[in-house]
């Protein structure tokens, strides 16, 4: 009986980066947005921060 081989190409279900691999960015359930109520980060479930706008005097820059 042959064993299961895990090719480069095809991510592994657990692997939370796999899902990033396709697009470049997780998929919109996999963000969580924090802020302070003047800035506020898109922050996925990989640690990765994708967004983020902050207040400086009057203007939102992002």
């Amino acid at each position: 009986m042959q064993t299961p081989i895990d090719k480069p190409d095809q991510p592994s279900a657990w692997d939370p980066t796999s899902r990033r691999k396709a697009t470049g960015y997780m998929p919109i359930e996999d963000y969580g947005l924090i802020g302070n109520m003047k800035t506020c980060a898109l922050v996925a479930t990989d640690g990765g921060l994708d967004f983020m706008c902050w207040y400086v005097s009057g203007l939102f820059a992002s």
